[in-house]
């Protein structure tokens, strides 16, 4: 897959997608969550599309001082470095709430790590200037 971004076109190959309910693609982007909670391991690394879902959760966005409202929905919103997936730790959650991230601990749960390339963004930049995460061709991500 290659994406237009204010760099030049940029070529991911084949990509994964990873879809989120607001507000924490939000959150990810903005570099107060580096951590994505799942319930399941992963064995690839590399480029993640970040897929905003339909739906918010509004008392997270709220919790969070983001205003719902504002947040992208069912969107492609950004990228990110899956870097690894590790159990997902007391100091993890400890850091997102630290964050206003939301960072309810549970055992049994993996830690996503995220890394962006670049500054923070926010959604609604994605979403008002194309030209930052505009699909070139027409191949279909394959969701995680």
């Amino acid at each position: 897959m290659t994406m237009k971004s204010s760099k030049g076109n940029v070529d991911y190959g084949e990509i994964r997608a990873l879809t989120i309910r607001q507000p924490f693609p939000e959150l990810i982007l903005r570099r107060r969550k580096p951590y994505e909670i799942r319930s399941w391991q992963s064995n690839d690394r590399g480029p993640l599309l970040i897929h905003s879902a339909a739906r918010i959760k509004t008392d997270c966005a709220k919790e969070s001082g983001l205003k719902p409202e504002t947040l992208v929905t069912s969107a492609f919103v950004g990228v990110v470095v899956l870097s690894d997936v590790r159990p997902y730790t007391r100091a993890d959650s400890k850091l997102l709430n630290q964050n206003r991230a939301i960072g309810g601990w549970s055992p049994g749960q993996f830690s996503w790590v995220l890394m962006i390339n670049g500054p923070p963004r926010n959604t609604s930049l994605w979403a008002a200037d194309p030209t930052i995460c505009d699909l070139v061709d027409s191949e279909t991500y394959k969701a995680t």
